[in-house]
């Protein structure tokens, strides 16, 4: 399924913390049936990469030339229909992310039966069928979206004493750092959370090294949380020693909805 920000159940830690604290995002659909409740928003994407000079000058050619600065604009339309049916639509605005002789979808859509890419010409050009474990996952969320329907983002609250403990107890190591980020690990995998900024960080890493970095920024509008931006990093290491960060920033905007309270 297409959430907003997609929850990590391969990751208990990410998984129990972001049940605990704001995952809560179901995702929608665009149907022929009439539309119940729907969310629309614009995402631009960048990406990017970080890199020392003096871990550039260890870089071969080649792998300079991948190392470009790209933008997309997508408009995403989430929304669930009468019949509970979920579909997210995907359509490409503009896009500077692939090579000129290239032929990408401009447009994707997720169903009840899976997936189709049309291009620029509205014609189909790729489907994919759900898989068994897909259409499985697929049906959870229809009935959990019949049982309570389309959930806003909740609002950025405290972390709990009774959260902490919980937390404590299944193994988290929690810590208060400076400025009201609240530092939660397990393993490998960390999780910052910052209630006054509303933000929060997953990070994940091999001994002390980071491999990973996701950063989640939201605002609040009245009693609604909207996503404001994501930023991952993932950090990789060369043949020749260079460490490059490629930087992934996505940025969201012009929400609209309808049938939400």
């Amino acid at each position: 399924m297409n959430l907003i920000f997609q929850c990590r159940k391969n990751n208990p830690l990410i998984w129990v913390l972001l049940n605990i604290l704001v995952c809560n995002t179901s995702s929608t659909a665009q149907n022929q049936t009439p539309i119940k409740q729907s969310i629309s928003y614009t995402q631009t994407i960048t990406k990017s990469y970080e890199i020392s000079e003096a871990d550039r000058h260890q870089l071969y050619e080649f792998e300079k030339v991948g190392m470009t600065f790209t933008t997309e604009v997508r408009n995403v339309i989430l929304a669930v229909d009468n019949n509970n049916d979920l579909t997210t639509t995907k359509t490409i605005i503009s896009s500077n992310a692939n090579e000129t002789w290239m032929k990408p979808a401009t447009k994707i859509i997720i169903d009840k039966h899976g997936s189709k890419m049309y291009n620029a010409q509205n014609l189909l050009i790729n489907q994919d069928q759900y898989t068994p474990e897909q259409s499985q996952d697929y049906l959870s969320m229809k009935n959990k979206v019949a049982a309570e329907g389309l959930k806003q983002l909740p609002a950025f609250t405290p972390i709990t004493p009774e959260q902490i403990a919980a937390l404590q107890g299944q193994g988290f190591e929690v810590q208060a750092l400076e400025g009201g980020v609240i530092r939660i690990r397990k393993g490998n995998n960390e999780v910052k959370y910052n209630n006054s900024a509303k933000s929060y960080e997953i990070a994940v890493y091999e001994g002390t090294k980071m491999v990973t970095q996701t950063i989640f920024n939201y605002q609040q509008n009245g009693a609604r949380t909207f996503p404001l931006s994501k930023i991952e990093r993932n950090y990789e290491t060369t043949d020749k020693g260079a460490c490059v960060a490629s930087v992934t920033h996505t940025q969201y905007s012009n929400y609209q909805s309808i049938g939400l309270p």
